[in-house]
């Protein structure tokens, strides 16, 4: 698979101009086709030796918008992490075919009004394209792998609502316990959108409640698959989303499927000072590699089959022999070691890990799974057996943090809405309820940077100014893009 960046640079090596809001619409769509030819075969770099990881709850989601310590410190305790591919998604003509919020972001083609995004994919570009150069480094190394998802999400349509029909019978996320515990912003049910829940008001809202609370489910089930289908390991950074993979981690492993939990009890320390550069010059460093591996091994000789006093007190054994001596190293690291010289230092933070662990119960021993036990498998919504001996790690969690979505990640939003928390007025009425939430704007244009935004002079015919504010004519611009319909892959 080329990647978008690789893409990218051969597309706009003979062009002068790089900058989305001037190039002619025609342009953007043949970008788009390659970009989406290229992501028909596997990432590149994407190696299930590595135990891949996906940060649910929106990191993994909009990984260029992290800039807090605690997720750019996860990187060097993961051996490789896998993010979206915004480009690619945008692009996606799949993403139509699911079930999206209204407030999610469009994608290039508008079905309804049966012509592009233009202006929005002009912004969207800009926007994305920053963000995924600024974590080259990253990707170059193999670190970070941007990976296609709309197409997933799709083709894995049948397991993600066969799961969410279990998590939605689980008593422990009944409407009243779940409302109770967590506010609408702490639900994503979108890339960019979190909380937001519309109802009408009236009496009896338990029934709208719960769709709501559907759609959130409906999200983590995508992500959570999505992973899985990649052979990744779903991370929760964030409460929200470790409340779901504890609640609901009988939901998503077959019945005779073994599961238990382990918690590290070593607090892992946060640095400060991280840069996509810097995490790719240290990140082999045999100080964290060891520590990955040795927690790599921990996980895969856990006890599951024991008692969870048996798994604890393994754990607590093996932290002190394996991990605890990386642990130190790297606290001294950051004081005056190899990361104190490059510019990264100690945040006055620490972090756990958690980590729900399962082992098949119907084989004689742990065994590996083939491809088709892996395609039945989630075609019923549920994950495979372990792909190799000894236990595996079905969901993870960064824990003990304190940290929020909105400290962690930047041009997040907060929407108050017109109503506190989950309260909905009883008496009809022809106003709508808005709950608060949380989104990314991303996508929508800016008139500061759309110079060309309203045209001037002639109005009419092929040579008028194109409405997508490019400030070229539409013969030359958009019109071909909006005669040729959505994006394909091309030939």
């Amino acid at each position: 698979m080329s990647s978008t960046l690789e893409i990218l640079d051969d597309f706009f090596a003979l062009r002068n101009d790089e900058d989305f809001s001037r190039v002619p619409g025609r342009t953007i769509r043949e970008f788009g086709s390659q970009v989406l030819t290229g992501s028909q075969a596997d990432p590149a770099h994407l190696s299930p030796d590595r135990q891949p990881v996906y940060i649910g709850g929106w990191p993994s989601a909009n990984f260029g918008l992290v800039h807090g310590d605690l997720l750019l410190t996860s990187l060097l305790y993961n051996e490789q992490l896998l993010i979206r591919d915004p480009i690619v998604d945008w692009f996606a003509p799949e993403q139509h075919l699911v079930e999206h919020a209204l407030a999610a972001r469009p994608g290039y083609w508008d079905p309804e009004a049966n012509q592009p995004h233009m202006r929005e994919t002009r912004q969207f570009l800009n926007v994305a394209v920053t963000q995924l150069r600024a974590l080259r480094p990253l990707i170059d190394a193999g670190i970070v792998v941007p990976v296609p998802t709309a197409r997933r999400v799709y083709e894995q349509r049948v397991p993600i609502r066969r799961l969410v029909d279990r998590l939605v019978k689980n008593p422990d996320l009944a409407p009243g316990a779940y409302t109770a515990a967590y506010s609408p912003a702490d639900i994503p049910v979108e890339d960019n959108v979190r909380g937001m829940f519309i109802f009408a008001s009236g009496p009896n809202p338990e029934p709208r409640i719960a769709e709501s609370l559907r759609r959130g489910l409906t999200y983590f089930a995508r992500e959570f698959l999505i992973a899985a289908s990649y052979g990744a390991t779903y991370t929760a950074a964030f409460d929200h989303e470790l409340f779901l993979c504890r609640t609901g981690v009988r939901d998503f492993v077959r019945p005779a499927t073994r599961t238990s939990e382990a918690i590290l009890q070593s607090d892992l320390p946060i640095f400060s000072g991280l840069t996509p550069q810097l995490i790719a010059e240290v990140h082999d460093d045999d100080m964290f590699g060891q520590f990955r591996a040795d927690l790599h091994e921990l996980f895969q000789n856990a006890p599951v089959d024991g008692t969870q006093s048996d798994l604890a007190a393994y754990v607590s054994d093996q932290e002190r022999i394996l991990l605890q001596p990386k642990l130190d190293d790297a606290r001294k690291a950051a004081e005056r070691g190899i990361l104190q010289r490059i510019g990264a230092g100690l945040n006055a933070g620490k972090f756990g890990i958690a980590a729900g662990l399962a082992i098949d119960l119907a084989l004689q021993s742990p065994g590996l799974a083939t491809g088709l036990n892996v395609a039945r498998e989630m075609a019923n919504g549920f994950l495979d057996a372990p792909r190799e001996q000894g236990s595996q790690r079905i969901w993870s969690s960064l824990i003990r943090h304190h940290r929020s979505v909105g400290a962690e990640m930047r041009d997040v939003r907060p929407k108050p809405g017109s109503t506190t928390g989950w309260a909905v007025p009883p008496e009809p009425s022809m106003n709508l309820t808005i709950t608060p939430g949380t989104i990314i704007h991303d996508f929508v244009p800016r008139p500061d940077l759309e110079p060309y935004a309203t045209p001037s002079g002639y109005t009419g015919g092929d040579y008028r100014p194109c409405p997508c504010g490019s400030g070229l004519r539409y013969r030359f611009c958009c019109k071909e893009a909006d005669r040729r319909g959505p994006v394909v892959v091309s030939a």
